[in-house]
């Protein structure tokens, strides 16, 4: 069963996902499609601009440059990327997974690097594009997303930020088809984690992707002996969908004692 995944280029969030599929005996991670979702627009510059301060945005964009630096010369720099391998593009170098970087997950190039290699499944995890229909046909046995919800609620690209916020007990992670619809896809398998004392939106996305590195092998090999059957997800609790918060929403979320 040949993997290929999808996730963006300076994530921690895959790595556990990655892991798990390289050490897995049953499964071929055939290759990692890095999506550079630094390529930003005017209009989102400026709204990041507005909703992080400049000193923020200052500090994302010397991140980038030392990303940059980094691909370039990896190479030179593998032999100092750290043990742990923080970031997913770090993992890639470090156990010399095949890979490219791409702009535009949706582009001539990408389509044409996803095609020739011919995968069974193609697992999207922490990735900020949505797939075309045309990507998404490309697999030979479904196209996965790793959603860090129980879906149906909190469709959506910040979904732990609203579980807090929202002062819910318990989240999760959610296996299902990616369809053209935004995280309306079948689901495959879902696994709750509870909230407990956690506070970060970061820390709980963090964990909840660990907990889909211990079960994605599971899911995975599930699929190619035929034993799920898939859920619609309209058979389940009402869906919800929430994009990124307001300033004013940010705010609250801070007042209420949760933190990035």
């Amino acid at each position: 069963m040949k993997v290929l995944v999808i996730t963006n280029l300076r994530t921690e969030l895959s790595v556990s996902v990655i892991s798990a599929l390289q050490s897995s005996s049953n499964i071929a991670l055939s290759y990692i499609v890095f999506c550079d979702r630094i390529s930003l627009s005017k209009n989102r510059a400026i709204k990041l601009l507005k909703q992080n301060g400049i000193k923020k945005v200052a500090k994302k964009c010397i991140k980038i440059a030392d990303l940059k630096l980094r691909l370039k010369f990896h190479k030179l720099f593998s032999k100092y990327i750290r043990k742990t391998s923080k970031y997913s593009y770090e993992y890639a170098i470090k156990s010399a997974i095949p890979y490219s970087i791409v702009n535009d997950i949706n582009s001539r190039e990408s389509i044409d690097i996803i095609d020739s290699d011919k995968p069974d499944i193609i697992l999207v995890c922490s990735c900020s594009q949505i797939l075309s229909k045309q990507v998404i046909e490309l697999s030979n046995k479904g196209t996965i997303n790793v959603h860090p919800s129980l879906l149906p609620r909190h469709r959506g690209p910040v979904p732990s930020f609203w579980v807090l916020f929202m002062d819910e007990k318990k989240s999760g992670c959610t296996f299902h088809m990616i369809t053209e619809k935004i995280d309306n896809g079948n689901i495959l398998a879902q696994y709750e984690y509870k909230v407990g004392s956690i506070k970060s939106e970061e820390r709980l996305t963090k964990m909840i992707f660990d907990m889909a590195g211990t079960k994605v092998e599971d899911v995975i090999m599930d699929i190619m002996k035929n034993k799920i059957i898939p859920i619609r997800q309209n058979t389940l609790s009402i869906a919800t969908y929430e994009s990124y918060p307001t300033t004013k929403e940010r705010k609250l979320f801070y007042k209420k004692g949760y933190v990035d």
